[in-house]
């Protein structure tokens, strides 16, 4: 066996090379050497096996600094682990293509207007852009629908959509069972339907012979023609969360339907080579030519045409992409503590090092083994984040807010993994590249020189670097949380306008020829509300067909009194809200003015109440009591106003309130009607009681959507507070780790200087002085670093400006707020080191040198 230390030696016979920790050296390297195998003139081995070499010599070398090692590792797997959590989430909820034939060409058109927003089309305007149109292969119209399901021991109220024959080739499905609709059933009195693959595997338990079968929808008979694919999923375009469970014809009632009716959704297919930007230019054509055509309706009136999946899931995604970033802040404030740790490590290694250089291994091949370790470490630090990840799955999507849509496909897939193990390996690029290079550079013949573990001022610069780096990613991180912090809590101070405790709702449809009659609709409320009224622990129930936060159904108006203008866009817009019982008071909105409408405003000239923004925008300044409108012009219905009410944020908490006006239920039958409870009992004991006193109004008749008032006002928020929660958490684990490397920075930079402060102590320098000036120096590393964060903040407000509410992204107060936060924990952080600087011995300092 060759007598590897004896072959060091003479190798490196340099005068240097002397004292107790050279031989350690010496031996250290020789039995490396020994257990690679390696042997003189080795150099022509392949690549492969030079790798290998590397690889056990990395693991040989962490495995003798176990507290080093997974340091490193538990470092890399917070800063990987985040954001494969984070991606794992974005990929299901955004990334994840919709499950359709060529899903990028599948388009939502609007119809809008001139002075912006978007809504629903009319069947007419439909007809038209699909006349006319040059850039869609294929229009489909829709409409969603609240069923009974009345052909079994339960009544079930079930989602579902008329469409159009064209709907299905627009999606590129076709039915696994039977067929789907024909084109000669549109606009007829066809009553067909096609089922989903889950309700036909639910409530009909996969029997192949329901093709042909009859069933009751609402009191109606509908003959099932198909059943689609377990795949095929198609939801509401305004609530991505509400899958479809069965597909009907368009009823040929909808062919009297008028221009200015809108109440359609339409998709569209893009022909082959059509763009986005194309496809808008010719829907804008194509509504310059209806405004022409038809002036008294489509004068403002235009097609916006927008991605299906940007309208299913543009609002989930963008709140992801701003948590997404900040959780890869998070990653390389983490890379710049472990970058900072490789620095401080192969200081201790500067012998080795050029003892390995001295053997004749070039800077190339130095660099490979150097990189090889941080590989390791970042693949170690990726294979426990990836087990981190796939343990709290499960209660990540148990815990994701139930308005998120596709939480149930969050999965660590392939994908997923792949993006993990990517990051892991730009991780170990990342934060060994600079360290790996700073050792590689090393001069053997001087550091053979210096004492052991002794290392140059270049590391200390190059770890003070990415400790101001690190400071100032992590004052980005922390403005942006207080940002986002401030605005949730003042949107939930916001004023509401209602009161949700001891508050519960349920939805009921009247749908089908039973309730085609409005007084029939009428009658089934009239007889409903005094049953809830007076069950034990409801102190008052109410109907109303939007509840707050739903958005609900809007109408222009005419003022009496006023010249009429001829072009209906140029009338005001007021939301219309049917209301049976006292509404205001069981949700706890305010009469401000007036009384609240009873039966009488149901009759003559009937009474209205409406809210504090319609009476400032209609009437400003005037007392609006005893004036009128009308939603008609031809001839006017006029509605007297009796009562004003406290505003409601109608269309969700961030857009405030609207003009809003409440009218009898006699007046505005609506099919699809919610009720509301105030209760002396917690609500959620009163469904049961509440679902009997519906049934023994109407056997056949579900209840659906049933929430408590705080349900209603969480979903609204979810969302943003899981956005806020997660950057919060990320915002704090950078913190904790911008403080860990300043410590580490300041520590450093005592040890290097110990025989520098113990001589200082020895001249009569006092402590405190001392401690001045090792607190100095981090302060002014955490300076600088809030001088360069400041500018991050203002330069990341264009990114967090669309997810704030009352506040502005570049607020002083916020950046100041941040500042002296990250100077507080910089200043405790160098505290302990700079502590230590003071009670150094200076006999002991100047023996160690």
């Amino acid at each position: 066996m060759r007598d590897w230390t004896a072959y060091v030696r003479e190798r490196l016979s340099l005068p240097g090379l002397q004292g107790p920790a050279a031989r350690e050296v010496v031996e250290e390297v020789a039995s490396q050497l020994e257990d690679a195998g390696l042997r003189r003139g080795g150099r022509g081995a392949r690549w492969l096996a030079d790798l290998m070499l590397d690889v056990r010599y990395a693991f040989r070398t962490l495995r003798k600094s176990p507290g080093f090692t997974a340091t490193v590792v538990l470092l890399v797997a917070l800063g990987v682990g985040a954001n494969t959590a984070v991606f794992s989430v974005l990929k299901a909820v955004v990334l994840q293509p919709l499950p359709y034939p060529q899903p990028n060409e599948l388009m939502v058109l609007w119809s809008t207007t001139t002075r912006g927003g978007r809504g629903p089309a009319s069947w007419p305007d439909y007809l038209d852009w699909k006349a006319q149109n040059r850039s869609f292969e294929q229009m489909g119209l829709s409409q969603g629908l609240r069923l009974s399901l009345t052909d079994g021991d339960v009544p079930e109220q079930v989602r579902g959509a008329m469409v159009t024959s064209s709907v299905f080739d627009v999606f590129g499905v076709n039915a696994a069972l039977g067929r789907t609709i024909l084109p000669e059933e549109d606009a007829s009195d066809a009553r067909v339907v096609v089922l989903s693959h889950e309700l036909w595997a639910t409530r009909y338990e996969s029997d192949p012979s329901i093709l042909g079968r009859t069933i009751r929808l609402s009191d109606e008979p509908y003959k099932v023609v198909g059943v689609m694919p377990r795949s095929f999923a198609m939801t509401s375009p305004w609530n991505a969360n509400d899958p479809y469970l069965l597909w009907t014809s368009i009823p040929a009632s909808i062919l009297t339907r008028p221009r200015d009716s809108y109440s359609y959704p339409v998709y569209g297919r893009l022909k082959d080579g059509a763009t986005l930007a194309a496809a808008r230019k010719d829907m804008d054509r194509v509504g310059l030519g209806l405004a022409e055509a038809y002036p008294a309706t489509n004068r403002t009136q235009r097609a916006l045409v927008q991605p299906l999946h940007v309208v299913l899931y543009g609002a989930a995604g963008g709140r992801l992409l701003l948590v997404l970033g900040a959780a890869a802040l998070v990653l390389l404030i983490a890379c710049g503590n472990v970058a900072g740790l490789l620095l401080a490590r192969s200081a201790t290694r500067r012998r080795e090092i050029a003892v390995r250089a001295a053997l004749g291994a070039g800077r190339m091949r130095m660099l490979r083994q150097l990189l090889t370790e941080s590989g390791l470490l970042a693949l170690a630090g990726g294979v426990v984040a990836v087990i981190l990840v796939f343990w709290g799955l499960g209660a990540l999507r148990s815990n994701l807010p139930s308005t998120l849509p596709r939480v149930h496909d969050i999965a660590l897939d392939g994908p997923v993994l792949g993006t993990a193990l990517l990051v892991s390996l730009i991780t170990g690029l990342l934060f060994g590249l600079v360290p790996a290079v700073q050792a590689a550079r090393i001069s053997h013949v001087e550091a053979l020189k210096e004492v052991a573990g002794r290392g140059g001022r270049a590391h200390g610069r190059v770890r003070s670097a990415f400790v101001v780096a690190q400071l100032a990613l992590t004052l980005t991180l922390v403005h942006g949380t207080v940002l986002l912090v401030g605005s949730y809590l003042l949107l939930r101070r916001h004023d509401t306008g209602f009161n949700p405790k001891n508050v519960l709702t349920m939805s009921v449809s009247l749908s089908g020829p039973r309730y085609a009659d409005e007084q029939t609709r009428l009658a089934f409320f009239k007889e409903l509300v005094p049953r809830l009224d007076a069950l034990p622990g409801v102190r008052e129930a109410a109907v109303v067909n939007r509840l707050p936060f739903e958005g609900g159904t809007n109408a222009r108006i005419i003022v009496e009194g006023r010249e009429i203008p001829p072009d209906p866009n140029d009338r005001p817009l007021v939301e219309r809200k049917a209301v049976l019982g006292d509404y205001l008071h069981v949700m706890g909105i305010p009469l401000r003015a007036g009384r609240m409408i009873d039966e009488r405003d149901a009759a003559g000239v009937p009474g209205v109440v409406i809210n504090e923004r319609m009476a400032e925008r209609i009437w400003p300044g005037v007392d609006p009591l005893g004036k009128r409108f009308s939603y008609d012009d031809n001839p006017p219905h006029w509605l007297t106003v009796v009562g004003v009410a406290g505003n409601v944020s109608q269309w969700g908490a961030e857009w405030g309130s609207i003009p809003e006006a409440f009218r009898p239920y006699a007046l505005f039958p609506r099919p699809v009607m919610y009720l509301a409870l105030k209760t002396d009992v917690p609500p959620a004991t009163l469904v049961r009681a509440v679902r009997r006193e519906v049934l023994a109004v109407d056997p056949d008749m579900p209840v659906t959507e049933i929430r408590t008032g705080e349900q209603l006002m969480g979903e609204q928020f979810s969302q943003r507070e899981l956005m806020t929660t997660l950057i919060g958490l990320f915002a704090v684990l950078a913190l904790v780790l911008a403080v860990a490397g300043i410590y580490g920075v300041i520590a450093y930079h005592v040890a290097q200087r110990t025989q520098e402060l113990g001589v200082r102590i020895a001249l009569g320098a006092s402590r405190g002085r001392l401690l001045r000036l090792v607190l100095g120096r981090g302060l002014a590393l955490a300076a600088v670093g809030v001088v360069l964060g400041t500018g991050g903040a203002v330069a990341a407000s264009r990114i967090t400006r669309n997810a704030l509410y009352g506040l502005s992204p570049t607020n002083a107060w916020s950046i100041a707020g941040a500042a002296l936060l990250l100077l507080a924990v910089a200043a405790v952080a160098t505290l302990v080191p700079a502590r230590r600087a003071t009670t150094v011995d200076p006999a002991r300092a100047l023996q160690a040198e």
